[in-house]
């Protein structure tokens, strides 16, 4: 290497635009091919992370975030400002929230988020025809939203009645928290570099809404929104909490009424038998086993899987 060039690397490795040592480059290479083993052995769609129409990274989710800690083994420190104003007529919740990573008590980055009750998920909610009529102009609106079971020009449309929240204070935990959890996802995707890979977390992102106001709509709504079935459990649910490594791993492979289906069956260390027929539940599963990856699992009466979540190494909060 001719001495100007060498002169040129050292400048570019003071800026921290290069790795100083090949030791550093290889543990650059390493940690991308974890990132990457975890998106697609580990990590579920839905769960982990999101793929939203029309955006070109999948979006990484609260719980992908810690997946992303846990197994780079962060330490994080969360500094919160409190930047609301009490004293407008409908209170302002907001808050600011700065995340610190630390890896082996040298601080990496620092992650930022923000959410205040100013935001339309939290400054509208949903109310009745007739709480809505005896609301002022100021306090109250229509919100449109398309019609997936629109079969005529007249029907694309859906109206929901909104009045403005003004209890502000009732929400100011969750909008606490929204804020840290935008700073912790900030920071994850900062400190892993997992950006390549992701997007920051969309976690509130909804369907495209046509918002209308004093009942100017674009065309004729239904009579009444198109109602869906609900994910939620039976509030009579039992559920269970399990924790530890898996000793035993099995399929079965089976076929009724022209449908296929496997059956995955695991044993706990403890010997507790659990089953699933979920595919992502059995992908995390399989590769908890080979790799010895311990887990949290929630169950219910059945012995039926609900959810699954790796257990944080120890030290950690």
């Amino acid at each position: 290497m001719k001495q100007n060039e060498t002169k040129e690397v050292a400048v570019r490795e003071e800026q921290g635009l290069l790795p100083t040592t090949q030791g550093q480059l290889e543990q650059i290479k390493a940690d991308i091919k974890l990132i990457d083993n975890l998106y697609k052995s580990i990590m579920v769609e839905g769960t982990d992370y999101n793929t939203i129409p029309g955006t070109r990274q999948p979006t990484l989710m609260k719980s992908g975030a810690e997946l992303l800690r846990s197994y780079f083994g962060f330490h994080i420190e969360e500094a919160i400002e409190d930047i609301s104003n009490l004293s407008l007529d409908i209170p302002l919740i907001r808050y600011r929230i700065r995340t610190l990573v630390y890896k082996n008590s040298e601080l990496i980055c620092v992650g930022v988020g923000e959410c205040s009750s100013a935001e339309e998920k939290y400054a509208w909610q949903k109310c009745s025809k007739k709480e809505y009529e005896e609301l002022s102009s100021e306090h109250r609106r229509i919100k449109w939203y398309p019609n997936k079971f629109s079969k005529t020009k007249d029907d694309q449309y859906y109206p929901e009645y909104q009045a403005r929240v003004t209890n502000t204070y009732d929400r100011a935990n969750t909008i606490l928290k929204m804020a840290k959890k935008r700073s912790f996802v900030d920071a994850m995707l900062t400190a892993t570099g997992a950006s390549r890979i992701f997007t920051q977390d969309l976690e509130e992102t909804k369907e495209e809404t046509t918002e209308i106001h004093n009942n100017n709509h674009p065309g004729k709504p239904p009579t009444a929104p198109p109602q869906q079935k609900s994910s939620a459990p039976p509030q009579d649910k039992l559920l269970f909490d399990i924790q530890g490594i898996l000793a035993e791993y099995k399929q079965k492979d089976s076929e009724k009424d022209g449908k296929k289906w496997t059956l995955t069956t695991i044993r706990m260390d403890d010997g507790t038998e659990l089953k699933t027929f979920d595919t992502n539940f059995a992908k995390i599963l399989y590769n908890a086993q080979r790799l010895m990856i311990p887990l949290k699992i929630t169950y219910d009466s059945k012995n039926m899987i609900q959810s699954i979540a790796p257990v944080r190494q120890p030290g950690e909060d």
